[in-house]
């Protein structure tokens, strides 16, 4: 807790449109309320997540889906200026390739980087842990878990684990704002969406990150 306490510049990684809030939104707010500098980079577009959705096709579901990060980092106190969406094609992480956007990002003399876990079962959230950890240049990098392992392993410690009480109806009330994927999108061909467990989890009192 006292290593999170003490940091006054924060970088997210997500690796796609939500990521940050479920990931990250209580150490955001946290951040922020210390007066904290933050900045959001959104890795992926975001437009493979509804296939085949004749109300959603993916320019739909691209634009939207910006939209909504964008207003639930608002709601979490970080402005569109700080928000970098790099829009590399979602669910295709094999060939992503860093811009140099995200090379200039890295590169600033943040206090911490908080990035996916390799230990998340979605690929795309493994492949930004990697790029990132190959320019981290000894920035401390913040692993966060999402999409726990099928098989069941899990990180290794240490773990810091964040309190985020002071913060947690807000937080709530941001991944509110992802409308596509709170069940607004019924007609695709995989029609995923944040069930009531799955908002419960994403919103508990505690969020946990591992070096």
């Amino acid at each position: 807790m006292s290593a999170l306490d003490g940091l006054r510049s924060l970088l997210v990684l997500a690796p796609h449109p939500d990521d940050e809030v479920i990931g990250c939104g209580g150490l955001i707010a946290h951040v922020g309320a210390q007066g904290g500098q933050i900045a959001v980079c959104i890795m992926s577009d975001g437009a493979a997540s509804h296939p085949g959705s004749r109300t959603h096709p993916p320019d739909r579901l691209r634009a939207e889906r910006r939209r909504e990060s964008l207003a639930a980092l608002a709601h979490l106190g970080v402005g569109a200026d700080a928000v970098h969406c790099l829009d590399l094609p979602d669910g295709q992480s094999e060939g992503w390739h860093a811009p140099e956007q995200f090379d200039a990002l890295m590169a600033l003399p943040w206090d911490a980087i908080a990035v996916p876990s390799a230990y998340d079962n979605h690929a795309d959230h493994r492949a930004t842990q990697r790029l990132a950890a190959e320019r981290a240049s000894g920035t401390e990098l913040l692993h966060y878990l999402v999409w726990p392992m099928e098989t069941g392993e899990r990180p290794p410690a240490p773990c810091l684990a964040l309190d985020i009480t002071p913060h947690r109806t807000r937080k709530a009330e941001a991944l509110l704002h992802y409308a596509t994927q709170l069940g607004g999108i019924r007609d695709a061909d995989w029609n995923f969406a944040i069930d009531q467990t799955l908002f419960q989890r994403f919103t508990a009192p505690m969020e946990h990150f591992h070096a």
